[in-house]
């Protein structure tokens, strides 16, 4: 969750940072993300970034780069910790500054560009005039999203070609794979490709194949194979998959033991375990088997060492009875007859003493 603070000493938008900071902000974006964070600021509202995404119809991650851009730009005071970020918007207007140019943050330049350019109109009809195979990109795309686009969908589709370096055929293919699915889900999908270096149909083929496959075996080792994973979900796999890079035959034992122990899907249960063979240095079924037998064993060490323990206590706490007279005295055994005869001494004593 976001804290947001403001402390812009004049107004909720300072005149500085509209006349100097919005024109050279390297996206437009940047800026509304920017005046829509100092709302949340000026209200007192406490917002995730997913959410800033969501209401302006941007990537989850444009937010988190425009934050960290306008941080360079020493407009905001940035602070992350495990869970949180809070957020300080700078008073802008206090004191004279030195330089009156504004400083640019020095961004390492990255394959593919990490700011999302905005193609307008005019942009995009220079490009068809330029490279002709774009509008039949466009065209192609827009039948098989089965409705038209919009002009941001058109600018966003128009940066798969030119921001990200798709191919024409990688970029038919991707709107294929994702058919019936939010621009933003391809978006997505597209720069998932593009990191990954995807430039045929055939790798695009080939990735899915492993990826979505890996996903769909996981899903099936917790028995919920019938249905597409959540984003909590994915995120789970990836991080064993790609992350820790988990062999697939391991996190679906991971699975199995996980609905044994708890009887339910719990993701957060399998992570413990996939981790915790991480952390040992497991890679095998082998060798996980192997270190649980190693455990069951010195696990039985234990229990024998404590029950000779507990025996060596209870003979230590068994003292020998002290001997006394009491306890030497050795208990005649009589007869019935000789009862009997000492019954009727007493009663003729009595019968004398009378």
């Amino acid at each position: 969750m976001i804290k947001f603070q403001v402390n812009t000493g004049v107004t909720p938008i300072s005149n500085i940072f509209i006349e100097e900071y919005m024109p050279k902000a390297k996206s437009p974006v940047f800026s509304i993300i920017y005046i829509y964070g100092l709302k949340c600021a000026a209200s007192g509202e406490q917002i995730e970034n997913a959410e800033i995404a969501d209401k302006l119809d941007i990537l989850e991650s444009d937010v988190i780069r425009a934050w960290e851009y306008w941080e360079k730009c020493g407009v905001i005071a940035l602070e992350k910790n495990e869970n949180d970020c809070s957020i300080e918007f700078l008073d802008l207007n206090k004191g004279i500054r030195e330089e009156t140019a504004i400083k640019e943050p020095i961004l390492t330049e990255t394959k593919p560009q990490p700011i999302k350019p905005t193609y307008t109109s005019e942009d995009i009809n220079e490009l068809l005039e330029v490279n002709p195979e774009i509008g039949q990109i466009v065209q192609a795309a827009e039948q098989i999203y089965a409705k038209p686009f919009t002009p941001s969908d058109l600018s966003t589709v128009v940066g798969f070609y030119q921001w990200l370096g798709l191919s024409a055929e990688v970029i038919m293919y991707l709107f294929g794979h994702c058919r019936g699915k939010s621009m933003r889900y391809i978006e997505k999908t597209a720069c998932d490709w593009a990191d990954k270096g995807i430039s045929t149909c055939e790798e695009a083929e080939e990735y899915i194949n492993t990826h979505y496959n890996n996903y769909h075996d996981i899903m099936n080792a917790f028995g919920i194979g019938a249905r597409n994973p959540g984003e909590k979900e994915r995120k789970f796999m990836d991080d064993w998959l790609f992350k820790l890079k988990m062999p697939l035959d391991l996190i679906k034992l991971a699975c199995d033991r996980t609905l044994l122990k708890t009887g339910k899907v719990a993701w957060e249960y399998a992570d413990g375990i996939i981790k915790d063979w991480y952390k040992k240095g497991l890679k095998t079924i082998a060798e996980v088997n192997a270190t649980d037998l190693a455990f069951i064993k010195k696990k039985a060490e234990n229990k024998e060492v404590r029950t000779n323990n507990a025996n060596a206590k209870n003979i230590s706490a068994q003292r020998p009875v002290a001997q006394t007279k009491f306890v030497n005295y050795n208990q005649p055994v009589y007869t019935d007859e000789e009862i009997e005869a000492a019954i009727r001494r007493k009663k003729q004593r009595r019968n004398a003493e009378k």
